[in-house]
C-alpha cells in the first residue's frame, strides 16, 4: 500500500522535519491538515510530536492564535 512504502516513509518524515523548521505562524497554517494526514498513515507518533513542538511555540507567546492551543490540546487527548 502507498502509505506506508519506504519512500513515503521517507516523505512523511521529511514533512515532520520541516514542520520543525518552520516558523509558529507556518505551523499555524498547516497543523491541522498535517495532524490528520499524518493519523491517517497510521503516524500517530509523529502526530503528538508536532502537536507538542506546536502547544510550546504557542504556550512561548509565538505570533499565532492562542485559541488554537484549544484544538492541539483536544488532539491530543483523541490520542490517549
Amino acid at each position: 500500500m502507498f502509505l506506508f512504502s519506504p519512500q513515503s516513509q521517507a516523505l512523511w518524515d521529511l514533512a515532520v522535519e520541516r514542520f520543525f523548521q518552520s516558523e509558529a505562524t507556518v505551523q499555524a497554517s498547516i497543523y491541522d491538515y498535517l495532524f490528520k494526514r499524518l493519523i491517517t498513515a497510521k503516524r500517530q507518533n509523529e502526530a503528538k510530536r508536532i502537536s507538542l513542538r506546536f502547544l510550546d511555540n504557542i504556550e512561548r507567546s509565538e505570533p499565532v492564535d492562542v485559541a488554537q492551543a484549544d484544538i492541539v490540546r483536544f488532539y491530543l487527548s483523541c490520542l490517549g
